[in-house]
């Protein structure tokens, strides 16, 4: 069996070389720290600049209330007093890597198992192609629901792409989506994986889904903040030119 790759959030990554390190760090050495532990598998052209810049919009946002603390220029150590309280939180990046909300159908290219699912985040210099990974899927017309579907024997991108040319082709405009990982071949068992959760977490992560999905209860992005990714997609002309082509 393949080996499931990671992807873990940058700011889980961050914390995590601080917290097995101890001590200060330059962001070059957080950097080379996160791809020598294979935290991630996406690190983008310039990983170094990401970690920077993430470190530096977390505290320039947050202030005494980020997890990070600047010692020097370019050195940065974690906020002890603020870090206990995020951490005592649902680790809910241990279950779902990465989700999308609302997406677009007419923003994406179908192209069969080519089919790219491109997302990224806007304070960082990286997309992501989640068409790989295994998860959960909704597909909406609107803000409603109309199918929900999962990906797991099949990838996230062929999943998306059959709903294009079933039944359901002609009943939604919009999808969302949770990934639990990337599937690196297809012929991983990716649901027989095994995670060591608590039943706690498991509960709330899922509870979490349920209401950002519904938007019973706005509160709940804010649990998923670190993780949520904006739609990438080609201009608007090009992109409807392919799909009708």
């Amino acid at each position: 069996m393949a080996r499931i790759r990671t992807n873990t959030p940058w700011r889980q990554s961050i914390i995590e070389v601080l917290e097995d390190n101890g001590s200060p760090m330059h962001y070059r050495e957080i950097a080379r720290q996160i791809k020598n532990k294979e935290l991630r598998y996406c690190l983008g052209n310039t990983p170094e600049t990401t970690v920077n810049v993430y470190i530096t919009q977390s505290i320039r946002k947050y202030k005494d209330n980020s997890p990070f603390e600047k010692v020097q220029i370019g050195t940065y150590r974690l906020n002890n007093n603020n870090l206990q309280s995020q951490t005592s939180t649902t680790n809910f990046s241990q279950i779902i890597h990465a989700f999308g909300k609302d997406w677009d159908r007419s923003k994406v290219y179908w192209d069969g198992a080519s089919t790219k699912i491109l997302g990224g985040k806007y304070d960082l210099f990286e997309n992501s192609d989640f068409s790989g990974h295994c998860g959960i899927f909704l597909l909406q017309k609107g803000h409603e629901v109309i199918h929900i579907g999962n990906a797991g024997d099949t990838t996230l991108g062929e999943c998306l792409y059959l709903k294009t040319i079933d039944d359901l082709k002609d009943k939604w405009d919009k999808f969302s989506w949770f990934s639990f990982g990337n599937m690196v071949e297809r012929e991983d068992v990716v649901l027989g994986r095994e995670y060591n959760v608590p039943l706690y977490d498991l509960l709330h992560t899922f509870m979490a889904v349920m209401l950002n999905v519904t938007q019973l209860n706005t509160a709940s992005v804010h649990d998923f903040h670190h993780i949520k990714y904006n739609q990438f997609y080609r201009n608007d002309r090009e992109t409807q030119s392919l799909n009708r082509n």
